[in-house]
C-alpha cells in the first residue's frame, strides 16, 4: 500500500519529463537526461555543489527544508541532509571528484536507500560552444522490484535538475 502511493506520488512529477532515456533491466534501470546551460562549466559546477539547497525540492527531503541539503566534497564525500536533533542522511557518497568536469556518487536516492539496491550517478560537465552540457546518468540495480521505480526517480530527477538549470538562469539576471 504504502510502495503504491510512494510510486503515485512520484509518478505526478514525471508525467511532464521529456526527452530523458530510461532502460529497464531485469534486476534494475538506467536513467539518462543532458541539459544545455548558457554559463561556464564552472559556474555550473558551483550552483551544482555550493548552492544545493537553493534548488533542491524541498518535497524530495527527509527534513522537508530544501535548505538543510549540501555537498561535502571532501573525502569521505556526500550529498548530505541535516535533520533535526543533529540527525542527518547521507544521500549518496562521493567516489569521484574532478571539480568542474564530473562528480560520482554512490547509493540509493529516497526511498531506494532502503529497497537492498546500489546505485551510481555520475554528472559530467563538458563546454560546448558558449554552453556547458551537463550530462546525468543514474544507473541502479539489486532486484526485479527496482525496474519499477525507473519512471518515478527519472522523473525526480529531472525535476530536480530543471530547478538547477533555473536557479542559474535567475543568477545570469
Amino acid at each position: 500500500m504504502i510502495k503504491g502511493i510512494i510510486i503515485s506520488f512520484f509518478l505526478l512529477f514525471s508525467l511532464s519529463v521529456k526527452g530523458q532515456k530510461i532502460v529497464t533491466y531485469a534486476t534494475g534501470f538506467e536513467i539518462s537526461h543532458a541539459w544545455m546551460v548558457e554559463v561556464d562549466p564552472s559556474t555550473v559546477y558551483e550552483a551544482l555543489t555550493q548552492d544545493v539547497g537553493q534548488w533542491w525540492n524541498g518535497d524530495h527531503t527527509y527534513s522537508l527544508d530544501a535548505k538543510n541539503m549540501y555537498f561535502v566534497l571532501k573525502q569521505p564525500g556526500c550529498l548530505c541532509e541535516q535533520l533535526p536533533n543533529s540527525g542527518w542522511v547521507e544521500h549518496l557518497r562521493l567516489v569521484y571528484l574532478a571539480p568542474g568536469k564530473e562528480i560520482r556518487l554512490v547509493g540509493g536516492l529516497g526511498p531506494l536507500q532502503s529497497m537492498a539496491v546500489n546505485g551510481i550517478m555520475i554528472l559530467t560537465l563538458g563546454q560546448e560552444g558558449a554552453y556547458t552540457k551537463l550530462q546525468l546518468v543514474y544507473k541502479v540495480g539489486g532486484n526485479e522490484a527496482i525496474r519499477d521505480w525507473a519512471q518515478p526517480v527519472a522523473g525526480v530527477l529531472v525535476e530536480q535538475f530543471d530547478r538547477l538549470v533555473e536557479h542559474m538562469k535567475k543568477g545570469k539576471n
